[in-house]
């Protein structure tokens, strides 16, 4: 009975930690478990042997919620590139750093707030900050509409003048998760600069949840985007200095 409950004790402790378990150690071990319970031996050690039944009941739990929140995430990806999502932002959350944007954004994500502006220069990882709080939020959600990623310098010509302009304001309007990405980048006129206020002004009203990044300074930003949008982001919203070292091309020890 002893060398019984060894054998067992070995499994339950020492099997190979998830999610990462493969499904082939997985049946071994659903298999293992199976026939320990069915053993007319362990009826010797009942309450050992539901002790080890309710560890095992544990390990499933947590097996079947790391594969959930993994298959969740496969899916995530594909709705990211659908709604505009680039494929290099995309890549990089595969392989995600410690930044002080990301570090933000996942506070920023956990505790509220309708607006996040992240500032600060290039390559220092708000891009994929923002690409980031654009997975939970369409892992968290289904539909098309869910998540809308724009990137200034081309969505400024697509609000002004696109065939679609009614659609795609009404769509940066309502959506759950808007992501201005890189904003201070493109030319911006008065007919963008009015677009941008409208946004930002229906988006403060309703606190639909708001994601800016941007390569300018506090000061610049303020500057090129209006008083009037940089003191709505700062009404309830939270803004992030990410930095001035840029992350590009350096290897991960």
């Amino acid at each position: 009975m002893d060398a019984l409950n060894s054998e067992y004790d070995t499994l339950t402790v020492g099997r190979p930690k998830f999610p990462g378990i493969g499904v082939g150690a997985l049946a071994l071990w659903e298999r293992q478990k199976s026939e320990w319970e069915n053993d007319h031996r362990a009826a010797d050690s009942a309450p050992r042997r539901m002790a080890i039944r309710f560890r095992l009941m544990s390990l499933e739990t947590a097996i079947m919620d790391a594969v959930r929140t993994e298959a969740y995430a496969a899916q995530s990806l594909s709705r990211l590139a659908h709604a505009g999502v680039p494929k290099n932002v995309i890549e990089e959350l595969g392989k995600l750093k410690p930044t002080k944007a990301l570090d933000a954004a996942r506070a920023w994500w956990k505790t509220g707030g309708w607006a996040l502006l992240l500032l600060g220069d290039v390559g220092n990882g708000k891009s994929t900050a923002a690409g980031w709080v654009a997975q939970q939020a369409a892992m968290a959600g289904s539909g098309q509409d869910w998540v809308v990623w724009c990137r200034a310098a081309s969505s400024s010509r697509e609000a002004l003048f696109g065939d679609d302009a009614v659609r795609f304001t009404r769509h940066a309007r309502h959506c759950s998760l808007l992501v201005l990405n890189d904003l201070g980048a493109e030319m911006v006129t008065d007919a963008w600069r009015a677009w941008l206020e409208d946004v930002i002004d229906f988006r403060w009203s309703n606190r639909a949840r708001t994601v800016i990044d941007s390569n300018l300074s506090a000061d610049a930003f303020k500057a090129k985007m209006g008083a009037r949008v940089t003191d709505r982001l700062r009404d309830g919203g939270k803004v992030v200095g990410a930095g001035t070292v840029s992350m590009r091309g350096q290897v991960s020890p």
